[in-house]
């Protein structure tokens, strides 16, 4: 788990809290406690939402992947159409019969490099994925041995 967006949330409330604790002997106490703790919450609230945008859902994907709580196929890639190199469509394939569809745009916990940038996908290459309903969460890529030519 990557600590450093809860880290950098929970500095921000401290930063805070020592901003109110040197004004607390001012007439105007309350005052500064009700801004700072309602700065301390804006701070909180927002740190956890980039955390949570932070992590994309890597940690569920992976526990699911962990327990064993995924469908695996295994076959040859059929029906492969790239993403073009600038975007603007989703890459897919099918696998006996399953279709997948994914993007390097998109933000997901899923497999997404796209064979215009880099991917390993390609028409006719044999593979096992490891899937939870259209998010590709492991791939084997079946390479010929030397001894088998």
């Amino acid at each position: 788990m990557d600590w450093q967006p809860l880290i950098s949330c929970a500095c921000g409330c401290i930063m805070v809290v020592v901003i109110v604790l040197r004004k607390w002997r001012s007439e105007e106490r309350t005052r500064y406690l009700l801004v700072g703790l309602g700065f301390c919450f804006i701070i909180f609230v927002v740190g956890f939402g980039f955390y949570r945008g932070y992590t994309y859902g890597i940690p569920q994907a992976a526990q699911a992947l962990r327990d064993g709580r995924v469908s695996t196929i295994e076959g040859r890639v059929t029906d492969f159409v790239p993403m073009p190199y600038g975007g603007h469509s989703n890459e897919h394939f099918t696998v006996h019969g399953v279709q997948f569809s994914y993007s390097d745009y998109l933000i997901a916990p899923c497999f997404n490099n796209t064979s215009s940038h880099g991917g390993p996908i390609r028409e006719g290459l044999w593979v096992r994925l490891s899937y939870r309903d259209n998010c590709i969460l492991k791939i084997e890529v079946w390479k010929p041995s030397a001894a088998a030519h």
